[in-house]
Parts: C-alpha cells; sequence; structure tokens
C-alpha cells in the first residue's frame, strides 16, 4: 500500500528525516530555475543527462588531476516501482577541474536487482568513500591521481519489502516500502567508477543491521554512514538511526576490526550523537542526521582537534546545519549553540526550503573550507509519491568552518 497523506505528517517527515523532505510532498513535474536565486548551486538534476530527478548525499574528492565528486539520488529509470520518500535509489558520478563546475560521468550503483535476497535491492544511497589503509582526513589528496588509491564506498539501502508502521511508532495499519534500511560496502582497486560490493557477514549482506532487540535505540533501521578516522588512526563508522524512545533521529557509532568490512557497535543502548534535550527552542530538537567529521585545521585551537558539521532539525521542521567540538572526534561533543549554515532567507532562492548532508574539504589557505551540500526549494511544485526535487550546492568558509558564504557558479543557465 502506499503511504497516505492523512498520516502524521510530522513524524513521518522525522523518520525520511531529510533524504528528501515532509511526506506530505513528493516528486516534482518539472523544475522552472530560469528566476530563482542560483547562489550556492553547483550541480543539479537537470545535469546528469537525464538519469535523476533528486540528488543527495555529495561525497567530494580532490585529487591531483581532477575533483570527484559521488552522489545518490533518485533515478529516472528505477527498476522498482514503490520507493521510500527519500533521495536514494542509484549512485552516480560527476568530475571537475576546480570542484565548481560537474560533468556527470554515470552511474556507479543502481539497485542489486542481481542478488534479489540483499538488503540494497530496491534501492542503493551512498554513505562515505574513503582510502582503503590510510586515514581518511579532509579527503584532500592534491598529490595523488585519481585513479592510485584503492577505495571504500559505504552504502545504504532497502529491500522490496514492506514495514510495517506501527514498528516505527505510528499508530497507524500501514506499511511503508523499502524502509529496512542498513548498511553495506563496496571496493575500488583504484578506478573512481568501478566498485564491487563485497558481501557483509550479515544474512543479507549488509555490514552493520539493526539492533538486535526491540529495546535497542536503533532497532528500526539505519543508514548514512560517515566515516571518523581519530587521531590513533582508528577508523569508526557512524550512522543515522531513528530512536523510537525518542522518534528522533539520532547517530551512533561502530569501529571497525581492521579490515574495512566488519565492524563492532559502540553502544546498542544509546546513541553517540543526539538533540539536545534541554531546550525546546534548541536548533536541533527535532533530531540529527547526516554528519561531517574533520579534524580541525586550526593550529591555534588544540581544544577543538575535531570538528563535527551536522544537519538538525528544529522545532519547526527546519533543516539547517550545527558544529560542534571534540577533542578526540569520538566523544564529548560540545555544540556551539546556533547553525552555522541555513536555508537561504531569499524567497526566491534555490535552498531557501532546506540545506542538507554536509561535505566538507580543506582548501589551500589555512582555515579555508568547501562544503558541499543537498538543498531543495520552499516553492517547487510536487505530487505526491516521490522524493522532492533536490541538488548539490558549495560554500566556503575562511574561519574554519563557523561561517560560510555561498558561491556564484551559475549565473546564468
Amino acid at each position: 500500500k502506499r503511504l497516505k497523506m492523512a498520516y502524521n505528517q510530522r513524524y513521518l517527515s522525522c523518520i525520511v528525516l531529510f533524504g528528501s523532505v515532509s511526506i506530505d510532498q513528493g516528486l516534482s513535474t518539472g523544475s522552472v530555475l530560469s528566476n530563482i536565486k542560483k547562489d550556492g548551486l553547483s550541480f543539479r538534476p537537470e545535469d546528469t543527462d537525464g538519469e535523476f530527478i533528486s540528488l543527495g548525499s555529495p561525497v567530494v574528492h580532490r585529487y591531483a588531476d581532477q575533483w570527484c565528486m559521488w552522489f545518490h539520488g533518485r533515478s529516472t529509470r528505477s527498476t522498482i516501482e514503490r520507493l521510500p520518500p527519500i533521495s536514494t535509489g542509484r549512485i552516480g558520478l560527476a568530475v571537475s577541474d576546480d570542484g565548481l563546475n560537474w560533468k556527470y560521468q554515470g552511474l556507479i550503483l543502481s539497485e542489486n536487482i542481481e542478488d534479489w535476497w540483499c538488503f540494497d535491492s530496491a534501492h542503493v544511497g551512498l554513505g562515505d568513500v574513503v582510502p582503503i589503509g590510510i586515514d581518511a582526513q579532509y579527503r584532500n589528496f592534491q598529490d595523488v591521481p585519481s585513479y592510485a588509491m584503492a577505495k571504500a564506498m559505504y552504502t545504504f539501502g532497502g529491500s522490496d519489502s514492506d514495514t510495517e508502521l506501527r514498528t516505527l511508532g505510528i499508530d497507524k495499519d500501514d506499511t511503508i516500502p523499502a524502509m529496512d534500511l542498513r548498511i553495506g560496502v563496496a571496493i575500488s582497486q583504484g578506478d573512481i567508477k568501478s566498485f564491487a560490493r563485497i558481501e557483509g557477514e550479515h544474512p543479507s549482506g549488509e555490514i552493520l543491521t539493526t539492533g538486535e532487540n526491540n529495546s535497542a535505540w536503533d532497532a528500526a533501521y539505519l543508514g548514512w554512514p560517515a566515516v571518523i578516522d581519530d587521531k590513533n588512526s582508528r577508523r569508526f563508522l557512524s550512522y543515522q538511526a531513528l530512536d523510537l524512545r525518542t522518534r528522533k533521529h539520532a547517530v551512533g557509532l561502530a569501529q571497525d576490526s581492521g579490515n574495512g568490512i566488519r565492524f563492532t557497535k559502540l553502544s546498542s543502548s544509546e546513541p553517540y550523537f543526539e538533540a539536545s534535550a534541554d531546550n525546546e527552542d534548541t536548533f536541533d530538537i527535532g533530531g540529527i542526521s547526516r554528519r561531517c567529521v574533520r579534524p580541525s585545521p586550526s593550529p591555534e585551537a588544540p581544544e577543538q582537534n575535531f570538528l563535527m558539521w551536522y544537519e538538525a532539525l528544529n522545532r519547526e521542521g527546519e533543516h539547517s546545519i550545527g558544529l560542534a567540538t571534540s577533542m578526540d572526534g569520538i566523544s564529548d561533543w560540545i555544540k556551539l549553540p546556533e547553525p552555522v549554515f541555513r536555508p537561504s532567507s531569499h524567497a526566491q532562492a534555490w535552498d531557501n526550503g532546506a540545506v542538507s548532508a554536509p561535505y566538507i574539504c580543506q582548501l589551500d589557505d589555512i582555515g579555508a573550507l568547501r562544503m558541499y551540500y543537498a538543498a531543495s526549494s520552499s516553492a517547487e511544485s510536487v505530487s505526491s509519491g516521490g522524493p522532492k526535487p533536490m541538488s548539490i550546492g558549495v560554500a566556503e568558509s575562511q574561519d574554519f568552518g563557523r561561517t560560510w558564504k555561498r558561491l556564484d557558479v551559475y549565473s546564468s543557465f
């Protein structure tokens, strides 16, 4: 059955926290951008040769020969008719000479139709791409060619099955399709386009699965993995899950056993990073989802050895990006009280609806960072059933990521 609009809109929008939008929004019949303010806009569904109608989760590496951007999106050619209203589906690639103007290169991974029993047989989403055997740091490999490094791509996805809404804490007798999200991995020996799925230890081929019983905080589903390399060269995988106790998204953490394929959760009883609980007016009171952790580039702030930019939801449903600091990148995160990046306040801006999925790259100057993000306009015309159309934007910071300026990439179309 299709999810009906009469359901609890706010809670459902929290459940699919921002792979796309609230449930009462869906698939666009076409974007009209000629009159839209385009500051920050860098890559659109229209730039993918008709493959995608919505984009999300940009992952960007800077190499000696080119910039590479992997991303996921909802494909116009999906083999699965019924999918959840998030921007997952297939994973694509674009390359650039400057990290601003991108040329689409084609698909990297599609839904796993060859192995019908696998966790991602209906749709696949992108979490992170990291080099194998060395610290990920800022994904700035400007002295290394893009083909010279073996890479691990951490993904997530769902199967062609329905999830009872009651198992997600919703008091309705109905289902949502393909929301049984789990986490997997694909490996490349160096090629930026060729990744092969590696079967994980769990029954459906995933490397990380949901909590084993209903008392586990992450028993509903989990996805959107992101790698953290700490200062002791240990690798961790953070992930987003729905905490049924609070009905909010939070972040879990698992540690690599040493091969990048087997991870052990550090806690099954509590999230690693979650929404503020002491003030209803905080910008992340509604939950925390996509995140990006990097070692601090500031030599003058040893107490801030690691920085986390994270997507947050406030009480009114606004998606913004916050910043937190930690000594070790694993524990004792201290949040800044206000977002460092919000949807545009301009009525005609392409990203005045929501900003999502921050991904940070370091530039050459000290303190200079570049952020890639997914975003949508509040003015998109949509119909029910699919994700809201999203594009990928870019902004830069000169103060270690505390303030950001959208770049003017498209002066005109």
